[in-house]
């Protein structure tokens, strides 16, 4: 059978009762009367799902029924809507409709009225209203559903202490529940809600950047900077981050003191362009999950305390344009697949200079411009030059001194000057004898 009416009063004074289950009727009103007191300490479970109850979750519930662990008052589907004559309908607060008497009486904030003389239609809508932050009290619940009502606002922040009850809450088909939920409850409770899984409700992109925030021990002040104010804003509106279409761009964390280490999710961040976490004490190593973030183009992280080996997934970042690794403590050898062809003369810098901060010197064969630890720093294909000309001046610069004496003779014929004479001068075992010898086979 299907039931209809009210709840009957009788019923909230079963002081023992463990279980009421009056799911999938067509009972309406409030979920029990105003002028009600339940007496229902034992109950356990309260089944009320798919019925057509209306009004505000009552706060009082959690002092009349304080071992509920089972709460069912999802709204139905098959509830349909009534008329009634201006006659018989009397307008409440928050624009509340009610029409009708006694067990026929209906409240609804959707209703239609096309002139004063008309019949009103009422239109059901479940429960509205906030959902109460007191319900965090239930502390024996596991089960919540109020799915397809008429909530509206956000989840309360205070539902995020739920996550370490293992609850099961369902708010889907709740229209009005439009606001995103806090970042507590979306990284902490996630699993806690139905509707966290959706994207303007849990924003993926707002629990990776907090996780890299808090690796890198950025002041949460900084970017979340009021815990109840702004934990339900989007992540685009916090410091140092630029969004493009409410995706993350670019992160930009220059001097701050960071020093903390670079979060693998940084690789999550799939259209993350621009990465500068410059003069910092960042400490740690790149993760190797950097190279999941295809689409970077600049990442300086010069002027930390970086340690460990470039990873190889660097290569996969074929988009890089700027690549700054100086002034940290890198050892190894930086990939060779990460070419110079694409880079500018400052634009890929790493510690492949000397002297350095490691025990071993880091190996870079196509960087820019290589640094040492006395924050000196020499282009490349300069030094390259330098080093040939060095390498080339001290081999031949010997024999020109060698051979010196005997250009003079050209030039003092009065004086006869003997290849004896300057093997007596310098020496049988000095090496600028090859400069001197006929055969130097």
């Amino acid at each position: 059978n299907t039931f209809d009416g009210t709840i009957p009063v009788d019923m909230y004074k079963a002081y023992n009762i463990e279980t009421i289950n009056l799911s999938e009727n067509l009972l309406q009103g409030p979920i029990y009367p105003p002028d009600v007191l339940p007496r229902l300490m034992e109950l356990r479970e309260l089944l009320l799902g798919e019925n057509c109850f209306f009004g505000e979750l009552p706060i009082a519930i959690l002092d009349t029924m304080p071992k509920l662990n089972v709460l069912n008052l999802s709204f139905s589907s098959s509830c349909k809507s009534k008329k009634f004559w201006p006659s018989k309908c009397d307008k409440i607060k928050e624009n509340v409709l009610c029409c009708g008497e006694f067990e026929e009486k209906i409240c609804s904030k959707n209703y239609t009225a096309t002139g004063e003389n008309e019949e009103r239609e009422i239109i059901p809508m479940g429960l509205w209203g906030n959902l109460p932050p007191e319900y965090i009290k239930f502390s024996y619940m596991k089960e919540l559903d109020l799915s397809f009502n008429s909530f509206n606002g956000t989840i309360p922040i205070e539902f995020g202490k739920f996550g370490k009850q293992g609850i099961d809450i369902k708010l889907e088909g709740n229209s009005g529940l439009t606001g995103m939920a806090a970042l507590n409850i979306c990284r902490e409770a996630a699993d806690v809600f139905d509707v966290t899984k959706k994207e303007n409700v849990c924003p993926k992109e707002r629990n990776i950047i907090a996780e890299v925030f808090e690796n890198l021990y950025l002041n949460e002040n900084d970017w979340v900077k009021d815990a109840t104010n702004l934990q339900n804003e989007h992540h685009c509106t916090w410091k140092y981050i630029t969004c493009e279409d409410e995706r993350i761009q670019k992160i930009i964390i220059n001097s701050r003191s960071l020093s903390g280490t670079i979060s693998p999710s940084i690789g999550r961040l799939k259209n993350l362009e621009v990465l500068h976490l410059l003069d910092n004490q960042i400490v740690g190593e790149i993760p190797e999950e950097i190279g999941q973030a295809t689409n970077l183009r600049q990442i300086s992280i010069a002027h930390n305390r970086i340690q460990g080996t470039v990873p190889n997934s660097i290569a996969n970042l074929t988009k890089l344009e700027l690549f700054q690794l100086h002034g940290n403590r890198l050892t190894g050898t930086v990939p060779a697949e990460i070419t110079n062809e694409r880079y500018k003369e400052s634009s890929y810098t790493s510690d492949c200079g000397y002297p350095t901060l490691s025990n071993v010197s880091l190996v870079c064969n196509n960087c820019t411009i290589c640094c040492n630890s006395d924050d000196e720093c020499t282009p490349r294909k300069k030094d390259l030059g330098i080093r040939f000309y060095l390498t080339g001046a001290s081999v031949i610069l010997p024999f020109l001194l060698a051979c010196l004496p005997k250009l003079c003779f050209f030039f003092r014929p009065d004086e006869e000057v003997t290849v004896e004479d300057l093997l007596n001068k310098i020496g049988l075992r000095s090496i600028y004898i090859f400069g001197l010898s006929k055969n130097r086979s």
